[in-house]
């Protein structure tokens, strides 16, 4: 028997620009605050930023499985290993 990844619940159906609104933020969080995920995650559970809770994902994996997809966080991930790498 095979289990579907879909969820059964619509409270857990998420669109696409809440998606992209968690995203945006997360980067630009990253940029001005030098912060990591769960320190935004927190927060916007908390209510700290201007994203309603409804559009905030229920756990941490699927907000960071959100930011990895972005195409931002590879050029990310590169800078990061570019600045590891020794001379």
């Amino acid at each position: 028997m095979f289990k579907t990844t879909k969820p059964q619940n619509l409270n857990y159906q998420y669109s696409l620009n809440s998606r992209k609104k968690v995203c945006n933020l997360y980067f630009d969080y990253k940029n001005l605050q030098v912060g990591g995920m769960w320190s935004l995650f927190k927060n916007l559970k908390i209510g700290f930023h201007d994203i309603k809770n409804s559009e905030v994902p229920k756990n941490i994996k699927t907000f960071y499985r959100w930011i990895k997809s972005e195409s931002r966080w590879k050029d990310l991930k590169q800078q990061i290993k570019k600045n590891k790498t020794p001379f």
